[in-house]
């Protein structure tokens, strides 16, 4: 006889490890893309570093707006690209935590399992039918349960 077999689900580094991994990188686009947001409202182009994300990444986070951008990007003033950036992180972040709340509340430690209750099994299934199978579904307490509403 086989053994039943046990929760596929990763309970161990893997989940969490991915998770901390899709934040960082989301957080590190969340610079290039502030900055492409503040050269659209400047001047109406938005200029993102197509093969230079990375180069554009560093150059924010060391205080260079504009490193790693197309030459013909046009300008934007460093407040503005900053002040984009800072909103473009604080949305993502925004995201973040709503994703993370959904998850918990759909898969994690919030969500319901087990057994219904008396009410959802009876709104699904209906009196009669549970009355009809009472035999089944519990057998050791069938003849009190159709004593007590025999009596109703």
């Amino acid at each position: 006889m086989r053994e039943p077999q046990g929760d596929p689900t990763p309970l161990t580094w893997e989940i969490p490890a991915a998770a901390l991994s899709a934040t960082v990188v989301l957080l590190g686009l969340g610079l290039p893309a502030g900055q492409a947001l503040a050269h659209l409202v400047a001047d109406g182009v938005l200029a993102w570093p197509h093969h230079r994300v990375l180069d554009s990444v560093v150059g924010l986070a060391r205080g260079h707006p504009g490193r790693g951008l197309p030459s013909g990007a046009g300008y934007a003033p460093t407040w503005l690209v900053y002040g984009c950036v800072t909103v473009a992180e604080v949305a993502l972040l925004l995201a973040l935590l709503g994703v993370g709340s959904a998850w918990r509340r759909i898969l994690g430690t919030a969500s319901e399992t087990g057994m219904a209750s008396r009410s959802e099994i009876g709104a699904v299934l209906g009196r009669r039918s549970l009355l009809r199978r009472t035999a089944v579904i519990r057998p050791d307490l069938a003849r009190s349960t159709l004593r007590l509403w025999r009596r109703r």
